[in-house]
């Protein structure tokens, strides 16, 4: 990846992520409805069967596959060949998924803030919102993507809810390319690689380098456990937290848009912050918002260690835990 990224600029970055990102999205598709397909070309009923509670999917072994096998071996039409032909297809299918998506990720994030930085001078004030307002817009689009994909897979199904995330993404890419050139101008059409050897030519100071390796470390703190949110904590919300509100069943992933939420709204009151400082020759800097984030982040974890002490939690305090992570983030 480091090897590409040098070679292309940053917006053939961005194209190229996307078109990744779209293909997984594709695989996660054929990945839930690998067995119906295998149907079609073989005769053997591997999607009604499949539909067998209690079948895990995902696991690399063929010992995985006999297990799941085993559970509706004694069904009309079983058979073994093509079964577990169909179960080994859905995890090689599922993990590939994975890596186009975390390869578009690893090419379009870099790039795209790359870009932001080239409208900038270093010491420009405005740095820090342009930054602030591009993460406005990504969780906004965070905000619709968990809203819409996330229903329709727990209420029909995640091929639908996989194949809704591509589409979106592929309407993201389409808008993209068309508007590129107006808007970005020459920004981002720079070879990367002619970048990387200009800032090889000079002399990194010690103390800058210094400065990275401490941010970048508490940078990968910080993202390990607000993360938590889309693994772990969804988990413990879907089979542990009381969801009904209203009379009505909120769906495990609305509860993780509390945090999007939260966090455009408290951008623009964040930026009239820091420009309020400004003006009154003070600066609120990176190191300090990324103090203010985990102090943040902990009171967020603190709500919810002291939540789960109930084998049944009320939702509230997910929201207010999850506000507290959006202040963070």
């Amino acid at each position: 990846g480091v090897l590409m990224v040098r070679h292309v600029s940053e917006r053939q970055c961005i194209v190229w992520g996307a078109i990744l990102i779209v293909l997984g999205h594709a695989l996660f598709f054929l990945s839930h409805t690998a067995p119906h397909w295998s149907a079609w070309f073989t005769g053997h009923p591997s999607g009604s069967l499949f539909a067998a509670p209690g079948i895990e999917l995902g696991k690399l072994s063929s010992d995985a596959a006999a297990a799941a096998y085993a559970q509706v071996a004694d069904r009309n039409g079983a058979n073994f060949s093509a079964f577990t032909t169909a179960y080994m297809a859905c995890a090689y299918l599922f993990y590939a998924a994975i890596a186009l998506l975390f390869l578009g990720t690893a090419l379009i994030k870099p790039a795209v803030s790359s870009i932001i930085s080239g409208f900038y001078r270093e010491d420009d004030i405005r740095r820090s919102e342009g930054f602030q307002l591009l993460f406005f817009g990504l969780y906004l689009g965070c905000m619709l993507g968990i809203t819409v994909p996330g229903l329709l897979g727990e209420r029909i199904g995640w091929h639908m809810g996989f194949s809704v995330a591509g589409v979106g993404m592929t309407i993201g890419l389409c808008t993209y390319l068309f508007l590129q050139r107006g808007w970005l101008g020459d920004v981002g059409q720079k070879r990367l690689h002619s970048v990387a050897t200009e800032a090889e030519d000079r002399t990194l100071r010690r103390d800058r380098l210094r400065a990275y390796l401490v941010h970048g470390f508490f940078t990968i703190v910080y993202m390990a456990i607000f993360y938590q949110v889309i693994g772990l904590l969804s988990l413990y919300v879907r089979d542990h937290v009381d969801r009904v509100f209203l009379g009505f069943e909120v769906p495990t992933t609305w509860i993780q848009n509390v945090s999007v939420v939260l966090f455009l709204l408290w951008t623009p009151c964040i930026g009239l912050f820091t420009r309020r400082l400004a003006r009154h020759g003070r600066h609120f800097g990176t190191t300090a918002k990324s103090a203010a984030a985990l102090v943040a982040l902990s009171a967020g974890f603190a709500l919810l260690a002291v939540a789960t002490a109930d084998p049944r939690p009320a939702l509230v305090w997910f929201v207010a835990a999850y506000s507290l992570f959006g202040l963070g983030d």
